[in-house]
């Protein structure tokens, strides 16, 4: 069979099978499978059924969870014997055994979540983006990235896995064509439909056009985690969950940029080598290496007189840089890297230099999410918790999940970053949650923090209150996809209105009842520590 032959009898058959509203899957899974029930919180809203379509709510949060239900459900004791298993000793099916899966999530707040998300980037976010690759020559991909030229080659490379990584890829290979015609395929214009912030578009493309039409949709992610309890309220893992499978929530890893400089801080108060209102001075910018035989290491090689003397707490990256230089070259990158790992995340060996305070490490949405908790903690990380229990289709309990905490950091330090996080909200890079017209209007008290790495390619923003410790991340799937300029390519532009609206709404919904007070400082936490009068 030719491949033009093959294309049009399975667009022939994709259409039939819509106009019959028949699947064998779908068939399979009414006439035959017994699904597990998804439950929400409450314990009475049904989030949807471990089937072939049925994630009714939070579709990122439930594809994430059938992993982690199934890994419990692979588990065995010392024995071999399936920790939770049936009278027979089989261990459950997600598919047939109607497991009941109860879940932390709050059904209001994913709504307000995902109206937050959806307002943002179908209002402000993605018009901007779209007008921003108009004039790129290789659409949607940047010219250059990090100041180095994006290569026809890294850019045929992105749209090779793209290919393969695609059903249309699949299909033709398992029906035996050659690599060379499916190549071709690509560039055969085909009748498809097309995720947009207005509803689906009904088009004919070529696929490698589809392709780089995904590539220019902004990706976005949330989480929001209650601090004291670990447990997971919201769970936003894309903008499409039909169209884009990704979960930039787990699965996503990126850079953090700036979001790693209140853990700079917080090991650095902890080292005793400065406090909030320690005087740093330009030339402290500067750092000798670990290895005596290296060379001096001056971030982009920039002067140090460039940088402003200033306090701790003035938290600039400059800053950053100056708090590092008191910490060493050896002991402070290691010191870092040892409160993450104590919250369970690994930096690699060869990221544990002293460049580690400029956000280089890559961490996935709810890991640095959870870890921003220890603040608002009193430097306690709580491990993030999805599930509260499983039962079984006779209401029996097989598994309960258990809070797992632990003492990360000493509580007044703990603070000392809490307080330097509300400080951004009242006059730093978040003060737009305060006074913005669209997505402002948070008077309540917040900390936060915002991040952009390099090249505009990721931006983070996470914003904490007592009750909700929220991470959002925005971006593009590659980043050769990305804003060109600060206006709206930065943590403070594209990431913290989605957690302005999303608050909006928080507020607003009274049945919640979200706390709007502060943090009560620890007993005998020096009051001096964030007066900065007088020089230290």
């Amino acid at each position: 069979m030719k491949l033009t032959t093959y294309l049009s009898s399975l667009l022939f058959l994709v259409s039939l099978l819509v106009m019959c509203s028949y699947s064998t899957e779908k068939d399979l899974d009414r006439k035959v499978i017994h699904p597990s029930l998804i439950y929400a919180d409450d314990d009475t809203t049904l989030l949807g059924t471990f089937s072939f379509d049925g994630y009714k709510t939070a579709p990122y949060f439930c594809e994430s969870l059938r992993e982690e239900v199934k890994t419990l459900l692979d588990q065995k004791d010392k024995k071999g014997r399936y920790i939770r298993r049936k009278k027979n000793g089989q261990k459950y099916n997600l598919y047939e055994d109607e497991l009941r899966i109860y879940t932390t999530i709050d059904p209001q707040l994913q709504a307000h979540a995902e109206a937050a998300l959806k307002k943002h980037l179908a209002t402000n976010l993605q018009p901007a983006f779209s007008k921003n690759n108009q004039t790129v020559k290789r659409f949607p991909f940047a010219d250059t990235y990090n100041g180095r030229k994006v290569t026809d080659e890294t850019i045929e490379n992105i749209m090779r896995r793209a290919r393969k990584s695609s059903d249309r890829y699949v299909n033709l290979k398992t029906n035996g064509y050659s690599e060379s015609e499916i190549e071709k395929s690509f560039d055969v214009p085909v009748r498809m439909q097309l995720f947009s912030w207005k509803g689906e578009v009904d088009t004919v493309l070529t696929p490698n056009d589809s392709i780089r039409y995904a590539k220019n949709m902004i990706r976005a992610g949330l989480i929001s985690i209650e601090p004291a309890s670990g447990e997971v309220k919201a769970w936003v893992g894309g903008i499409d969950y039909d169209h884009f499978k990704f979960d930039h929530v787990r699965q996503g890893k990126r850079q953090i940029g700036s979001l790693i400089r209140p853990f700079t801080y917080a090991t650095a108060f902890s080292m005793g080598v400065v406090e909030p209102c320690t005087k740093l001075s330009p030339e402290q910018y500067c750092m000798d290496p670990c290895d005596p035989s290296g060379e001096r290491w001056c971030p982009s090689g920039t002067p140090s007189k460039t940088v402003k003397e200033g306090f701790v707490i003035s938290s600039g990256g400059g800053t950053t840089i100056s708090v590092m230089s008191k910490m060493g070259a050896c002991e402070g990158p290691q010191n870092i890297a040892d409160l993450f790992q104590k919250m369970n995340i690994t930096i690699p060996e060869m990221q544990i230099v002293p460049s580690i305070c400029l956000g280089t490490p890559d961490m996935s949405l709810i890991e640095i999410t959870s870890a921003c908790s220890i603040f608002p903690n009193g430097g306690t990380y709580v491990t993030p918790r999805t599930i509260r229990r499983i039962e079984d289709k006779h209401g029996n309990v097989i598994y309960e999940s258990v809070k797992e905490s632990k003492k990360v950091l000493n509580e007044i330090f703990a603070h000392d970053v809490l307080q330097l996080m509300k400080s951004t909200t009242r006059s730093g890079t978040s003060t737009s949650l305060r006074w913005h017209e669209e997505w402002g209007g948070i008077t309540y008290p917040t900390a936060s923090y915002a991040g952009t790495t390099q090249g505009n390619a990721d931006m983070w923003f996470v914003g904490i209150t007592p009750d909700l410790v929220t991470g959002i991340w925005t971006g593009g799937e590659d980043k050769q996809v990305r804003f060109r300029s600060m206006l709206w390519g930065q943590g403070a532009r594209a990431s913290l209105p989605i957690y302005g609206y999303y608050m909006q709404s928080v507020y607003a919904d009274s049945s919640l009842a979200i706390s709007t007070s502060g943090w009560d400082a620890p007993l005998n936490y020096p009051s001096e520590r964030f007066d900065c009068n007088s020089t230290k």
